[in-house]
């Protein structure tokens, strides 16, 4: 079976379980089953061990050496039209002894015979970071790691991360706090979500990203009219989830960046806060927001140690590599939003942060001397 197909199937099963775990409705199983109730972890306290307790990053070259493990071919996945080159990123790899080679998506086959990019013969490279796959090219990341490819991200992960309707049940496995969450395919079950969850209801695309299809049902009315565009209107009908509103976390969210470490261990490798315009419930609105990088060794009012925990709880239930976790307060304590596998890697020299301690260095030590956990 393809990876594309299994994703669907898992899809549809949590569908099925969903429909059957909580009174034999779709909507309140999938309240039941995935919703986050999390335990509220206190307030922020001062980050006494923090650097042992949360894996915070040890400079790369120190950690590099211990690896015992050196891959030398490194293909960094892309796409011409839509991707920026990472200087910083290629120096980061170099000075640990790979050789990076920018591979197009829209130009690598990879079957039985062997793999071609752009009509040259290629041989299996030592690594692969993910960038940029669509789903239908998540066979491609999979053949490359059948044939022995050191990939960050890995295809299943990557897919699961993609569906906002699979978010919930895999934080619930991993006792992530994630906002109490229904499954939505049709105008009774958005209502269904309101009746449940309260308005007003955050409601999602499952294929969302970067703040886009994301609305704020404050009425019926609200309802009626995002069924009407989203539900009724569009063939196939698009796979919705609604989410209860905190009010009290307001337009502000913290990303954290999560990256493996070579052994394995998941670290916070950079934090950034968001706070979305004016008027706008969303930290990352398309309406623009104000960003402040903060220093995840250094405790603040604006970054507690149990923020950072429930990002390295999410990023292990995913089982991804690479992760920008989106974490929110609330009056129960922190939840994680969402959690993205392909965070903006262009954004690789923070200000006042030292650069070993930043994403993009952590991302290729791992790529090089990684070690699969």
């Amino acid at each position: 079976m393809g990876i594309t197909e299994a994703a669907g199937r898992h899809l549809q099963a949590t569908a099925r379980q969903a429909a059957t775990a909580g009174g034999g409705t779709l909507e309140a199983a999938t309240q039941a089953a995935p919703a986050a109730t999390g335990t509220a972890m206190g307030h922020a306290t001062p980050h006494a061990g923090i650097a042992a307790a949360l894996h915070l990053p040890a400079p790369v070259r120190d950690a590099a050496t211990q690896a015992g493990i050196q891959r030398s071919d490194v293909w960094l996945l892309h796409r011409s039209t839509t991707t920026r080159p990472l200087p910083l990123f290629d120096e980061d790899l170099r000075s640990l002894g790979a050789t990076p080679r920018y591979v197009d998506l829209d130009q690598l086959q990879v079957d039985p015979s062997g793999i071609r990019h752009a009509g040259q013969e290629l041989p299996i490279p030592d690594a692969v970071i993910s960038r940029g796959v669509r789903d239908h090219e998540m066979p491609v990341l999979q053949q490359l790691e059948d044939a022995g490819a050191h990939l960050v991200n890995r295809p299943e992960p990557m897919l699961v991360a993609r569906h906002k309707a699979l978010m919930p049940e895999m934080f619930a496995r991993g006792g992530v706090p994630h906002p109490d969450t229904i499954v939505v395919r049709s105008p009774d079950d958005l209502h269904h979500a309101a009746r449940e969850l309260g308005l007003p209801l955050v409601v999602k695309d499952d294929r969302g990203f970067g703040g886009q299809s994301v609305w704020l049902a404050r009425s019926s009315a609200d309802l009626d009219a995002l069924a009407g565009e989203h539900l009724l209107d569009t063939s196939p009908p698009r796979l919705l989830i609604g989410q209860r509103f905190h009010a009290e976390a307001g337009a502000r969210d913290l990303r954290v960046s999560v990256v493996r470490d070579i052994d394995g261990t998941p670290q916070v490798a950079a934090v950034m806060e968001r706070v979305g315009a004016a008027g706008d419930f969303r930290a990352n609105g398309p309406n623009g927001n104000t960003v402040r990088w903060l220093d995840p060794r250094v405790p603040s009012e604006s970054l507690g140690r149990e923020e950072l925990e429930v990002a390295l709880r999410a990023t292990d239930a995913a089982g991804l590599d690479v992760a920008g976790v989106d974490v929110m307060r609330t009056d129960a304590g922190p939840m994680v939003i969402e959690i993205n596998s392909t965070p903006g890697l262009v954004q690789t020299d923070v200000a006042g942060l030292p650069r070993m301690f930043q994403e993009s260095p952590r991302i290729a030590a791992y790529a090089v001397h990684g070690a699969r956990p």
